[in-house]
């Protein structure tokens, strides 16, 4: 079977405060590899698929202004499996698909190939030999896609050759199917996989029940520290969106004797857009995205999750946001706490550019508040003039102790604003 690389450098966005494995500031597409055929899918799998699947997904978000609709977002911190189903093929080694909290891309999760099973073993171990490990992703809804794409940050380190991580698609349990597969040594790198046009130049859109499949396969002698997968994320763009076209790198330029002319800079400047006052109490934080890539990325929309009223996120300046390769642009997240009950409350942002593997990024920006309990005036002057050398009651100068004075103490001490 001869498999088509895609090996297109793309302009991924990273967040400042994420947490990055290595020397890595922005990630590679996989490299895949060539020809090979996988070992037949073992027939106890596509039997315990049929038995173990849920409803399809149709949406876990509702369309953005594109028409683009989250699926699936994982990331491998809470439960696990889950919606997934994973199992070893009768016959192989009893370790599979598990996640972990000790070798991960961000956060405190990944999957790992041998994290489950009684012969699973610790990250950062060598894998069993003879495993053939299964994770499923839940039936996904395209019917109604016009386009459809999987991604998702992965590491190997395989005996070359011998040991493989696969990754399969299909719209009828794997009776049918296409995939593609890695057989060397990557640290964590952008893995993908377009349903309108698989390895083979297949498309899967207009089917209610499709799949996608990690597979790990180790033979009987030989391993390394195996395969890990990170922040999966599943989108679909439905009738009435379009799909943002992915960046096409600048060719390098052949060196002539003529000079290309500057060009001639507008004589009317463009006005920037006048920021939105900061809310009385609240609090500002800021996140960056970076292109280290070759081609302009282009931020089209920051937007809230779930829309939470007490964050709004301004870009520098105004969308879209174009960052040229090696740029970066800062963006200002804002919490008011005004007026919520003490607690925490979280919320995540999505990013979306012109990288339609990207498109919200894998992860997104998590912003978490934490929220003190709310004070009176009395209770702020009790609470200053009861412990001597304390702040003093009167927090802006003014020579009073009135409210204005239990906002100000209110709005650097009630709330805690973390990104990351």
């Amino acid at each position: 079977m001869t498999m088509m690389k895609k090996m297109l450098q793309r302009a991924l966005p990273v967040f400042a405060g994420m947490t990055l494995l290595g020397s890595a500031a922005a990630l590679e597409p996989i490299a895949m590899g060539g020809e090979h055929t996988a070992p037949p899918i073992a027939p106890e799998i596509l039997q315990m698929l049929r038995e173990n699947q849920s409803s399809p997904i149709s949406s876990r978000t509702g369309a953005d202004a594109r028409g683009e609709v989250t699926l699936l977002a994982e990331d491998f911190e809470g439960s696990f499996p889950g919606a997934w189903v994973v199992y070893p093929a009768s016959g192989s080694t009893d370790a599979y698909w598990g996640n972990q909290s000790t070798h991960t891309y961000q956060g405190n999760g990944s999957v790992f190939c041998a994290g489950a099973g009684t012969a699973a073993v610790a990250p950062g171990s060598t894998y069993p030999d003879g495993m053939d490990a299964y994770m499923v992703s839940p039936y996904l809804d395209l019917s109604d896609a016009t386009a459809a794409s999987a991604s998702f940050i992965v590491e190997n380190y395989l005996e070359e050759t011998w040991d493989y991580f696969y990754c399969y698609a299909s719209a009828d349990g794997f009776t049918t199917f296409d995939y593609w597969y890695v057989t060397s040594d990557n640290d964590w790198a952008v893995g993908s996989y377009d349903f309108a046009n698989t390895p083979n130049g297949y498309s899967l859109l207009g089917n209610s029940q499709v799949q996608l499949m990690f597979r790990f396969y180790s033979d009987t002698s030989t391993g390394e520290t195996g395969t890990f997968i990170d922040n999966v994320l599943i989108t679909k763009t439905t009738a009435g969106g379009t799909p943002t076209p992915t960046p096409t790198p600048s060719p390098t330029p052949t060196a002539t004797a003529t000079a290309s002319p500057s060009p001639t800079p507008s004589s009317t400047p463009t006005p920037s857009p006048t920021p939105s006052p900061t809310p009385t109490g609240a609090i500002q934080k800021s996140f960056t995205v970076y292109n280290d890539g070759t081609a302009n990325l282009t931020v089209s929309q920051v937007d809230e999750e779930t829309g939470s009223n007490w964050l709004s996120v301004s870009a520098p300046t105004g969308y879209p946001v174009t960052i040229a390769p090696s740029g970066n642009a800062v963006f200002t997240v804002t919490v008011d706490p005004t007026g919520l009950s003490s607690g925490d409350y979280a919320d995540r942002l999505l990013v979306y550019s012109n990288d339609t593997a990207h498109s919200p990024y894998s992860g997104g920006v998590n912003i978490n508040l934490r929220v003190g309990s709310t004070l009176t005036l009395n209770d702020f002057i009790t609470a200053l003039t009861s412990a001597p050398g304390t702040t003093p009651p009167d927090q802006n100068g003014d020579s009073l102790i009135d409210a204005a004075d239990v906002i100000k103490f209110q709005t650097t001490r009630r709330a805690t604003l973390t990104i990351n």
